[in-house]
C-alpha cells in the first residue's frame, strides 16, 4: 500500500546500560550506525555522552554490587513517514522521541491501516515470547524442584545408612570390648 512521504525530523534519546565503560560507547555507537542503515532512515547528528557510573541505588536489583555504567546519546534523525519513525521506535526502544517537524504531521487512513495492523502484529510477537519464556521458566522450575526432591530423599537415604553404619560400629565395638573383658577375665 503507498504511504504518503513527509519527511519527519525527529530527535531520539538512546541509552545503553552495561559493563565495560568502553564497551558501552562503542555498543551505542554500532547501534547509532546500524539506525543509520534502515530504509527510511537518515541519521542528520549524533551526540554520544561520557558513560558514567551508576550509584548503588540506582542499579537493578540483579546486578547489586556491580561496577554498571550508564550512558546515552542524542540521535536527530529524518524519516520519510511516520510509519518509518514507529518501525524504528519498535525497533531501537528510545527512551525518549521528540518531533521536530513538521509541526503538524498529516497521515491517512491507510497509513494509520498500516501502522496499527504493524503494532498488532508485533504485540503478538512480543506476547508469543512472553508466553514462550513462562513456559520454558514453568518447566524449568519444576525441573529443579524435582532434582531438589531427588537430592533431598538421596541426602536422607544417606543419613540413614550412616546412622545405620554408626550404629552397626557402636555394636561392633561394644562385642569387641566385651570380649576382650571376657579373654581378660578367662586368662586370670
Amino acid at each position: 500500500m503507498p504511504r504518503d512521504e513527509q519527511e519527519i525530523d525527529a530527535l531520539l534519546i538512546l541509552e545503553v546500560l552495561g559493563r565495560p565503560k568502553e564497551h558501552i560507547v562503542s555498543a551505542l555507537t554500532g547501534l547509532i550506525d546500524q539506525l543509520a542503515k534502515e530504509k527510511g532512515v537518515k541519521v542528520l547528528t549524533r551526540n554520544i555522552k561520557e558513560p558514567r557510573e551508576l550509584k548503588k541505588e540506582e542499579q537493578p536489583a540483579q546486578a547489586q554490587g556491580q561496577e554498571l555504567y550508564v550512558t546515552f546519546a542524542e540521535v536527530e534523525i529524518q524519516v520519510t513517514s511516520l510509519f518509518d519513525l514507529v518501525g524504528v521506535m519498535f525497533k531501537y526502544m528510545p527512551s525518549h522521541v521528540e518531533i521536530l517537524s513538521p509541526e503538524n504531521v498529516s497521515s491517512t487512513n491507510a497509513d494509520w491501516n498500516d501502522m496499527l495492523n504493524d503494532l498488532t502484529r508485533r504485540l503478538h510477537a512480543y506476547d508469543e515470547v512472553a508466553r514462550g519464556l513462562q513456559m520454558e521458566n514453568t518447566i524449568l522450575k519444576n525441573q529443579l524442584r524435582a532434582v531438589i526432591e531427588h537430592q533431598k530423599k538421596h541426602a536422607e537415604e544417606h543419613e540413614k545408612e550412616k546412622h545405620h553404619e554408626e550404629k552397626s560400629e557402636k555394636k561392633s565395638t561394644k562385642k569387641e570390648k566385651s570380649s576382650k573383658k571376657d579373654s581378660k577375665s578367662k586368662k586370670k
